[in-house]
């Protein structure tokens, strides 16, 4: 047998090769690589382990990990994590004790997260931005800092009387008047102003007074108690509730706005709702929408898939929309098995308004999935419309050598920590000028708000008065009603009034919202007062407070001839009546009287009762009547300064029993009409004593809380990055997706309403965004943009198109290091501000899409699963690209990871799945990973927290250089050490379309291993290698050997050169061996000076076999030989012989290569 020949291979490491077939893959390349790398070349290892370090949500995705304050080691160090919906903080080093952050339930996404530094604030913030809410987040000893990014600015005026003598004068200027901000003592971060104070009357707040239930242009089914929405009784709600096991729909209409009193100066629209339930492991969502031309057009107001605190959403209505026009719907959802995951749902369903079927989600691109056993209900208290009239003044305050209370409303939001006060007039009546700052430490609120918890009153309308008094407590057009010629009180009490301890009581405001039915004035007057034990009368009363004339004439009488005694009430049917929602049927007897509101549309109407209300009875033959709704004005008696005639302690305020007395002025059988009551509380005060020339600093107007969009307030942005130019930046606002957003210098929380500037074409939707070697750019998904600060006076920031052309598909498929990396559509990329270069077109394009097609399976490896841009991620580590994403086979997570230095690819998993890793490397370089168990790792160890990794590489298939020649493969020399470990070696051959039986390497230390390969005749051949580590094993690869020998190409046809076989004169063949190997007869021609010769070797039926050829008689100089045959053959020329003898010579026969010997190495070669 020929002498073996050597190929010797080192195992290093130029990465995966997917680009090409297994047989063209270069020597140091790999078909698959998967939890294998170098960490010396020329040495391949397993991949480090994990090693837990703790539990963030159990069973949850942890899909964001961020440490705050990681360039600075000798600052308390934070990490911060993004759990399904919820946010943790942990402190350092320990990082082991996990703390939930509370108050806003995120969309499951990962949060995208920057480090910001306040100008007035030493230390570092962490800002949070995602779809459902932006937050901030300050590290430290103790709980540290978690507030919400910006600060909502106060909803009520400021209100002021005179406090004695000081050094105010508004002699010879204008009369003074005020405003407040709520201030943020640890950022300095100020809101915007409350309102100027107007006088009475200058607003309006209106409701719907109808809903369609459900909505029967959305369809599905009902809410419950959609009135409660609407009757301005913020304790009560609409609800409704899909589970996510099964495809529901419910949905709600509210309509029908009345006209406010006046021309508006200022409108918006304002719903109070709350989410409950939800996740992402169920798939189901809550949606509120708003439409301002009935109904053609649809805004997104808020959309959630879970828990959202009950928070005001809000939106300007532009000055002369239609009132008629306004109409608001809630919609929650359940997607059963069928319909998208909630990532994805819920993105659809916040963007569809109007009717739509399932095949609008479908066509969405559907993922099957969803169900769960989430359940989510959406609870909407209030809805209105809040208006500034034109006809309002500004409501100013004449002071000569005075100083001023004024009183303010408390905050709500926690972050809160003073109030800074405004003033302007004087001499000074074009600026709002800065008063001081009143730490809240000081008990400087002064304007408490409250409403009655307990109505009582003989006559309002029934001798027990009970049923009828409670009609005045809210403001929902359901009236306590008075027509006796008695003065009885209708007494409103148990106000639930919280004064600041030590408080001073300076003034008590009381308001009225009712109408009357006469049209003489004198009859529509009540008197007004106060009580301190709920019955008697406290000081004095206000007399002739006139109520507006409603008649309110009825639509509908009749007698309720039923026959029996029925009640109209809690689950119960009395009657038809012609009448429509909003409307009331009021009943009068001798022995029940009180009014309840329609609650259906249609006008033949069942009388029904909402729940939470007292049930009505009547008998045979009582009157009922149908009365609309009508309109009421609100009367305002009292104010800052006046204590109705007596004095009030604390508790006096506080007690149960404290509350307005109302009756009739004149005693008169007029009708009255109370619809609701509210007290307002003046206490302590904000002093005012600084002179004009003594004032502050002008007050700032564009403090907005991020972000103030086209339709929508407080607009929070899914992305961020920053900070450049001291500014935060972000952008993902779907009603400007082509703009970028940016704050003021060195404040975080205030980013005023002019700070964005469109980049891309309109509706170009940028992605995200970036800052890299002191430029900033953004990227949308088909370009990059540089934001170029300060080069225009006046324009913070200028975008310019990039050379690079292609955009960013994924929010988190981008990362910065020494280039920008990030993820296209067709591949990954990177660029440093000018043209992209690839990093995928040489080895792993199959994966991604081709204009050709999609991204395809390859060697195990699977395709990008574009469907889940969200679930994209690159990272960098240690000069590693980390790529992050979901097959698109198993839906399964993939991580693939780059060497920047080496430019290799190469694969590793985990167990448990990864969701998200994070690099940090201020101090000791460490790779952290969040898996879908909830727990997050460190990459460290043997093993993944107990669990054995398989580690397996395959080498590209070897020919030798010789492609087409078969080889004889004997043997594979192996240099390992298995590491206790058994190394799997499986040969492949033939571009591994078969396999050998695989051998098993065991042992403890380096050696060679001999693995036969039987001989085996092969046109190339590959390795797999795999093994199994544990923390006792730690197998290493070195090199290894492939011996083979060559054998000659199989083809159908060949043919010799001309040869003498090394001989002069004339010749004489006698005979030859020719070794063989066929599957057909081969016929043999012998050519020689012109004649020619035919013989048949038969076939060898595939065996290598050397046959005896007998020659005819011959004699010539010169002979070619040739051989054909119907079948591939291989001629082994090396092997072949041939008796040759000069003619006329005296000696025998010589044994020469056949063939003439000089044919081998062409042979070969073919």
């Amino acid at each position: 047998m020929p002498r073996y020949v050597k190929e010797q291979r080192k195992f290093t490491d130029s990465g995966i090769q997917l680009h090409t077939p297994p047989d063209l893959v270069p020597a140091t390349q790999y078909t698959r690589i998967n939890n294998v790398l170098p960490k010396s070349e020329g040495e391949l290892r397993t991949r480090d382990g994990l090693t837990s370090i703790a539990t963030i949500l159990a069973s949850s995705d942890v899909h964001t990990i961020y440490r705050l304050n990681q360039g600075v080691p000798s600052i308390v160090n934070e990490r911060i994590f993004g759990a399904d919906q919820r946010i943790f903080t942990t402190e350092l080093p320990a990082g082991t004790t996990i703390t939930e952050r509370t108050d806003l339930t995120f969309d499951g996404n990962k949060l995208s997260i920057i480090t910001f530094r306040f100008t007035n604030d030493q230390a570092s913030w962490a800002i949070i931005a995602n779809s459902a809410g932006m937050r901030k987040y300050r590290g430290g000893a103790g709980t540290g800092y978690y507030q919400r990014l910006g600060i909502t600015p106060p909803l009520t005026a400021a209100t002021a009387v005179d406090g004695g003598a000081g050094n105010l004068n508004s002699t010879g200027g204008t009369e003074y008047d005020w405003r407040y901000t709520y201030v943020n003592g640890v950022t300095n971060s100020e809101s915007n102003p409350s309102d100027v104070a107007l006088t009475a009357g200058s607003s309006d707040a209106k409701r719907p007074t109808a809903n369609t239930n459900p909505d029967t242009d959305f369809g599905g089914t009902v809410f419950t108690n959609p009135a409660n929405a609407r009757d301005g009784d913020s304790s009560t709600f609409a609800t409704g509730s899909a589970a996510s096991a099964t495809e529901t729909r419910l949905s709600c209409l509210w309509l029908t706005w009345a006209t406010t009193g006046g021309t508006e100066t200022a409108l918006f629209l304002k719903v109070s709702a709350e989410f409950i339930g939800g996740g992402t492991s169920g798939t189901c969502v809550g949606t509120i929408y708003y439409t301002l031309d009935g109904g053609t057009t649809w805004k997104t107001l808020v959309t959630t898939n879970g828990t959202k605190a009950r928070e005001t959403y809000s939106a300007p209505i532009p000055i002369g929309t239609a009132f008629a026009d306004i109409r608001v719907r809630a919609v929650v959802m359940g997607f059963g098995t069928t319909i998208n995951p909630a990532t994805i749902g819920r993105q659809v369903f916040g963007r569809v308004g109007g009717n739509f079927p399932v095949i609008d989600l479908t066509n969405e691109g559907v993922l099957t999935g969803g169900a769960g056993n989430k359940t989510l209900e959406l609870r909407v208290y209030d809805i209105r419309t809040d208006s500034t009239l034109s006809t309002a003044t500004d409501s100013t305050l004449a002071l000569v050598n005075k100083k001023a209370l004024v009183f303010v409303e408390a905050p709500t939001d926690a972050q809160v920590t003073a109030i800074r006060l405004y003033r302007r007039g004087g001499t000074l009546p074009d600026n709002w000028n800065r008063v001081g700052t009143f730490a809240l430490s000081e008990n400087p609120i002064g304007i408490i708000t409250g409403i009655p918890g307990t109505a009582a009153g003989n006559d309002w309308p029934e001798a027990s008065g009970t049923a009828g008094p409670d009609n005045a407590k809210l403001s929902n057009n359901k009236r306590a009603w008075f027509d006796d010629t008695t003065q009885t009180d209708l007494r409103m009490t148990n106000f639930s009034l919280a004064i600041p301890n030590g408080a001073t009581i300076r003034g008590i405001e009381v308001q009225i919202e009712g109408n009357a039915a006469s049209g003489t004035a004198a009859q529509r007057q009540i008197r007004v007062g106060l009580t301190k034990d709920g019955t008697a009368l406290a000081g004095s009363r206000k007399t002739g407070v006139e109520l507006n004339e409603d008649i309110m004439t009825p639509l509908v009488t009749s007698t309720a001839n039923i026959g029996t005694v029925r009640t109209i009430g809690n689950n119960t049917l009395a009657m038809v009546v012609n009448a429509h929602a909003g409307q009331y049927v009021r009943i009068t007897s001798a022995f029940a009287e009180g009014e309840m509101r329609l609650i259906a549309s249609n006008t033949a109407t069942l009388l029904t009762y909402d729940a939470d209300e007292p049930d009505l009875a009547f008998g045979f033959g009582d009157a009922f009547e149908v009365v609309p709704a009508g309109t009421d004005t609100t009367k305002i008696e009292g104010g800052a300064s006046d204590l109705w005639g007596t004095a009030w302690t604390e508790a006096e305020i506080e007690a149960s029993t404290f509350g307005v007395l109302i009756g009739d002025n004149d005693a008169t059988a007029a009708e009255i009409r109370i619809d609701a009551v509210t007290v307002i509380i003046y206490a302590n005060g904000l002093e005012d004593n600084v002179g004009d020339t003594s004032l502050g600093s002008t007050l700032e107007l564009d403090n907005d809380v991020p972000v103030s969009s086209v339709e929508v307030l407080e607009r929070p942005l899914p992305r961020v990055w920053g900070p450049f130019d001291e500014r935060v930046l972000g952008c993902g606002d779907p009603d400007r997706p082509e703009s970028v957003y940016f704050s003021k210098r060195g404040n975080a929380d205030q980013f005023p309403p002019q700070n964005h500037i469109e980049t891309g074409d309109p509706g170009e939707a940028l992605v995200n965004g970036l800052v890299y070697n002191t430029r900033s750019f953004v990227f949308s998904k088909e370009r990059m943009f540089e934001l170029v600060p300060n080069i225009v006076s006046g324009v913070s920031f200028s975008p310019f198109p990039t050379p690079c052309g292609r955009g960013l598909i994924a929010p988190f498929g981008l990362v910065v290091s020494d280039a920008i990396y990030f993820v296209a559509k067709d591949g990954v990329y990177l660029t440093t501000g000018g043209e992209e270069q690839s990093l995928v077109d040489n080895d792993i394009k199959p994966l991604f899409p081709t204009q050709s097609g999609p991204g395809r399976d390859v060697s195990g490896y699977e395709a990008v699963d574009f469907a889940f841009l969200e679930d994209i991620e690159l990272e960098w580590h240690n000069d590693e690209l980390y790529f992050t994403y979901k097959g698109a086979t198993s839906g399964d997570r993939q991580t693939l990871i780059y060497d920047l230095v080496r430019r290799r690819w190469r694969a590793a998993t985990w167990s448990p799945e990864v969701v998200t890793v994070h690099s940090e490397g201020s101090t000791v370089s460490s790779l952290l990973m969040g898996s879908t168990t909830g727990l997050y790792y460190t990459a460290s160890g043997n093993d993944d927290q107990g669990t054995a990794i398989t580690a397996s590489l395959r080498t590209g298939s070897h020919d030798q250089g010789f492609p087409l020649n078969t080889k004889q493969y004997g043997v594979l020399l192996v240099d390992c050490d298995p590491g206790d470990a058994t190394v799997i070696v499986t040969p492949h051959i033939n571009g591994e379309a078969s396999s050998l039986v695989p051998t098993n390497l065991t042992g403890s230390t380096r050696q060679i291993f001999t693995v036969d390969l039987l001989e085996t005749e092969a046109r190339n051949i590959s390795f797999d290698f795999s093994w199994v580590k544990t923390s006792a094993q730690a197998p290493i690869l070195y090199q290894y050997e492939i011996l083979y020998f060559m054998l000659p190409v199989a083809t159908t046809h060949w043919a010799s050169d001309e040869t003498p076989f090394g001989l002069q004169g004339w010749l004489h063949l006698r005979d030859l061996y020719v070794t063989i190997q066929s599957t057909a007869d081969v016929t043999l021609t012998l050519d020689f000076d012109g004649t020619t010769q035919t013989y048949t070797i038969a076939s060898t039926a595939g065996v290598r076999k050397k046959v005896y050829v007998q020659l005819a008689p011959n004699k010539g100089k010169l002979y070619k030989f040739e051989f054909n045959s119907s079948a591939a053959f291989n001629l082994f020329e090396g092997a072949s012989e041939i008796r040759v003898k000069q003619w006329l010579t005296s000696l025998g026969y010589q044994t020469l290569p056949a063939f003439g010997g000089e044919q081998l190495e062409r042979t070969i070669a073919v």
